[in-house]
């Protein structure tokens, strides 16, 4: 069987080669989060979180399902084969994470974002939710340590161009978050490992409102804002992470046919 399948150190996708049916699975913190796509027949069904070292799929060369009950949408089923077991593609992305024996510790009593900005806003939008309880914070972040400025800076841009391409706010809007997180750039620290850990500790932040929204997530998204106009009208969340996930894996495919 030809391979149909991609592993990330952020998850894997399956596209099963005859029935078009597709397994999106992210990683993140020693979790897997998944969903099944059905698109002939306009599903999309999550699938519950499973465990580093758990094997939720009984047959490791076969998933499948089908509606057994009663539905207000019908029926549905899919099936999707992996041309490599579950198992082994799981493998994969777990090896894909294990970067080295060492890790620098982190003070145990350094402050993150996730500890200075409580969860306040229902907009229904999940990255409205995220940009509102950001500034309504915004006093006590920049009275905190750079490196909670700096993860404020990471994840306000991408709420905002998030905002942006749902079409819930105007580019001038981004424009000006953009400007702010370059000079919390310059303010704070400008070592590699430094911005590293403060767009990491901004994805640890925004993972409190979605497990969604991971650094492959974000590192997609945000370039977007520079190649495509924002929408004409809002789009709901569920509809803004299929696409930006179907652009991504399709920007994949298309690379490694180049």
């Amino acid at each position: 069987m030809t391979k149909n399948y991609n592993a990330t150190k952020t998850g894997f996708t399956v596209v099963d080669s005859e029935t078009f049916h597709t397994l999106r699975v992210l990683y993140q913190n020693d979790t897997y989060q998944g969903l099944v796509e059905i698109p002939e027949q306009g599903e999309v069904l999550p699938l519950a979180p499973w465990r580093k070292g758990e094997n939720p799929f009984q047959d490791d060369y076969l998933f499948e399902g089908a509606e057994t009950g009663f539905s207000d949408r019908g029926t549905w089923w899919f099936t999707i084969r992996p041309s490599t077991p579950f198992s082994q593609i799981m493998a994969e992305v777990e090896a894909l994470n294990q970067v080295g024996f060492f890790k620098r510790l982190r003070r145990k009593d350094a402050p993150k974002l996730i500890d200075v900005v409580p969860k306040q806003t229902k907009s229904g939008y999940l990255f409205w939710d995220i940009n509102d309880d950001l500034g309504k914070s915004c006093e006590e972040i920049m009275q905190s340590t750079p490196e909670v400025q700096m993860a404020y800076g990471y994840a306000r841009r991408a709420a905002v161009a998030g905002m942006y391409l749902q079409g819930i706010v105007k580019r001038e809007i981004y424009d000006h978050v953009f400007a702010v997180f370059k000079s919390l750039q310059l303010q704070t620290g400008q070592t590699v490992d430094f911005q590293k850990q403060a767009f990491l500790d901004s994805i640890d932040y925004m993972q409190t409102y979605s497990p969604f929204i991971t650094s492959f997530f974000v590192k997609t998204m945000v370039p977007m804002v520079q190649e495509y106009e924002g929408s004409s009208c809002r789009v709901g969340d569920a509809n803004f992470f299929k696409a930006v996930l179907d652009l991504a894996h399709s920007s994949e495919d298309d690379s490694r046919h180049n």
